[in-house]
C-alpha cells in the first residue's frame, strides 16, 4: 500500500511507523518458525527494535493529531473527553491483547511446537494491518493543519540565547526577574512563558525513564517471578504472561472510581492537587516492589527455585530401580544411605574441579555387592539409575521450563518390554509421549492428568504433572503385574495471587 501524495507529515509519519510495527511483528513471528531455520535470536532483536521504533513513532503523533481535529477553546471540552477516551481505549486494547496473546502462544500448537509464538506475534502484525486499512479509508475527513516551524528548534534557540545572555552579558540584564526574561526582544512572550513553564516541570520529566523501567517491569522480572508460582485460582489458571493484565484492568476500574473519589476528597482538604496525588501513588509503587521483593524471598526460601549446580562443585543423584533397599557408601565422601525402593538419594554439594571419579560400593537384598566408579562433573548435575539392568549414568537437568510447563524424565526398568506403554493426557484425550525401557529424554509436557497406557489399557492412573515441576518418574511391574511408579518433583507451590497484590498496591499510581 502507497502512501498517498497529500496526507500530511503527521499521517506519513503515522503510517509509515505502522508499516514498522506490523513488519516487526511479522519478523518475530516468522523467526519462531523452526522449519524456516532464521536466525532466531538476532530476527528477534531486530523486529523487536522494530516494534519498539513503530511504537514510540506512533504514539505521540496519535495523541498530537487527534487534538489537532479540535478547535479550540471552542471545543476544551471535547478534547478533554477525547483523550480520556483514547487512554480507555488504549487500555482496554492492552487488556485483550495481553488477555488473548498468551491463550494463542499456550493453546495453539504450531510447526510441531507446544506452543504458537508465531501466532502471538503474528495476529497483532495482522491487527495493525487492518488498522492501516481504516486509519486511509478515513483520510477525506481529517483535519488537516500546517505545520508552523519547529517548536523543538525555537524551544533549544530560545534557552540557548537566554543563556548566552546572562553569560555575556550579565550586567545588562541583571535586572531582569527570571533569565529567559532576556529573550523577549527575539521571541514572544507567550512563547517565552511556555518555556518557563516547560524547564519548571523537567523535574518531574527527570525521573519519568525510572518510573516507566520500573513499571515495564510487570512485562519482564514480574513475568518471569510468575512463571515460578501456581497460576491455578480455583477453577481458573492463570498463565504467566497473563500477569500483565493485572495492570489494565485495575487502570480500567479506577478511572472512573477516581473520577468520583477525588471531588469528595477534594471537599475534605484531602489529595487536593495533582502533586497529592501523584506522592501517594508513588508511595504505592514503592509499597508494590517490597511487596514484590518479599514474594522473591519467599519464593527462593521454598522449593519455587531449584537449587543450580555451582562453580567447583557437582551434584550427585543416585535413583534405585531395584524393588528393595540398596545400601550406598563411599568412605571418600562420606556416604552411608540406604535407598528404599523406588526412590533416590542425592547429595548437591560434592566439592569437584574439572571432573572427578566417584567411588560407590552398593548392595542389597535383591542385588549384588558390587563398586561402581560414577564420573562427575564440575557445575553440572550427575544422575544414575541403578536397576537390575545395571548402571546408566546421565547428565541431568534440575532447572525448571522457562515456559513453565513441567518437565518429566521416564527411569523404566527391563521388566516392562510393552512397545505400546504411553504417557496419556486424560484432559486432552491425546498421547503426550510414548516410553521406552531405560533412561528417558527429557521431555516437556502440558500441565494435566496424565496415566499410563498400554495400547487401549490404562494400567497407571491419576499422574499429576503441575505448571513448574521437574519429574522423574521411576517405572517397574509390581506383583499384581501393573507398572508402579514413584515421582520426585518440584512444582510451583507458591499462589500467585501475592503477585497479583503486588500489582494491586502499584495500580493506583
Amino acid at each position: 500500500m502507497s502512501v498517498p501524495r497529500y496526507v500530511d507529515p503527521q499521517q506519513k509519519t503515522i503510517l509509515n511507523m505502522m508499516f514498522i510495527y506490523a513488519a516487526g511483528n511479522s519478523l518475530v513471528a516468522l523467526a519462531a518458525i523452526p522449519q524456516l531455520a532464521l536466525p532466531a535470536r538476532l530476527c528477534t532483536m531486530i523486529g523487536l527494535f522494530m516494534v519498539t521504533v513503530g511504537t514510540g513513532g506512533i504514539k505521540p503523533c496519535v495523541t498530537a493529531f487527534g487534538g489537532d481535529q479540535f478547535k479550540l477553546p471552542e471545543q476544551e471540552h471535547h478534547l478533554a473527553v477525547f483523550f480520556s477516551v483514547l487512554y480507555f481505549i488504549l487500555c482496554l486494547g492492552s487488556l485483550i491483547a495481553k488477555t488473548i496473546s498468551p491463550i494463542l502462544r499456550s493453546e495453539v500448537h504450531c510447526f510441531g511446537d507446544k506452543d504458537c509464538y508465531s501466532l502471538a506475534f503474528g495476529a497483532p502484525g495482522f491487527v495493525v494491518l487492518l488498522s492501516i486499512v481504516v486509519f486511509v479509508s478515513s483520510k477525506n475527513k481529517y483535519v488537516i493543519k500546517k505545520p508552523e516551524g519547529n517548536v523543538v528548534v525555537d524551544f533549544v534557540k530560545c534557552v540557548s540565547l537566554g543563556i548566552k545572555n546572562v553569560l555575556l552579558n550579565r550586567k545588562k540584564y541583571e535586572k531582569c526577574l527570571h533569565w529567559l526574561d532576556s529573550t523577549e526582544v527575539s521571541y514572544d512572550n507567550k512563547f517565552v512563558a511556555d518555556v518557563k513553564k516547560t524547564l519548571s516541570i523537567l523535574c518531574l520529566f527527570s525521573v519519568l525513564p525510572v518510573f516507566w523501567a520500573l513499571l515495564d517491569q510487570m512485562g519482564s522480572r514480574w513475568t518471569l517471578q510468575a512463571t515460578k508460582m501456581d497460576g491455578r485460582f480455583g477453577f481458573i489458571t492463570v498463565k504467566p504472561d497473563q500477569m500483565q493484565v493485572i495492570a489494565p484492568i485495575f487502570i480500567l476500574i479506577l478511572i472512573p472510581l477516581m473520577q468520583k473519589i477525588y471531588p469528595k476528597l477534594e471537599k475534605r482538604n484531602i489529595l487536593k492537587n495533582p502533586l497529592h496525588r501523584l506522592t501517594l501513588g508513588e508511595m504505592l509503587a514503592g509499597a508494590a516492589f517490597i511487596a514484590s521483593g518479599l514474594v522473591e524471598l519467599y519464593l527462593r526460601a521454598s522449593t519455587s527455585y531449584p537449587q543450580l549446580p555451582q562453580p567447583g562443585f557437582s551434584q550427585f543423584r543416585l535413583f534405585n530401580g531395584h524393588p528393595c533397599s540398596i545400601a550406598v557408601n563411599s568412605d571418600a565422601e562420606n556416604i552411608t544411605y540406604t535407598i528404599p525402593p523406588l526412590s533416590y538419594y542425592v547429595n548437591r554439594n560434592i566439592k569437584v574441579d574439572g571432573h572427578k571419579n566417584l567411588s560407590l560400593e552398593l548392595g542389597g537384598t535383591c542385588a549384588e555387592p558390587a563398586v561402581q566408579a560414577v564420573s562427575l562433573e564440575e557445575h553440572a548435575a550427575i544422575s544414575v539409575y541403578y536397576s537390575p539392568d545395571g548402571v546408566a549414568r546421565y547428565r541431568d537437568r534440575v532447572d525448571k521450563s522457562k515456559a513453565g510447563f513441567p518437565i518429566v524424565r521416564f527411569l523404566v526398568s527391563g521388566d516392562i518390554d510393552d512397545t505400546t506403554l504411553a504417557l496419556y493426557n486424560e484432559k486432552r484425550h491425546e498421547v503426550e509421549s510414548y516410553i521406552s525401557r531405560g533412561v528417558s529424554e527429557l521431555h516437556e509436557a502440558f500441565a494435566s492428568t496424565y496415566s499410563l497406557r498400554a495400547g487401549n489399557t490404562t494400567v497407571g492412573r491419576t499422574i499429576e504433572l503441575e505448571n513448574g515441576g521437574v519429574y522423574t518418574i521411576l517405572l517397574r511391574r509390581s506383583k499384581e503385574g501393573y507398572y508402579y511408579l514413584r515421582r520426585h518433583l518440584t512444582a510451583c507451590s507458591v499462589c500467585g495471587l501475592w503477585e497479583i497484590r503486588s500489582c494491586a498496591e502499584y495500580m493506583p499510581v
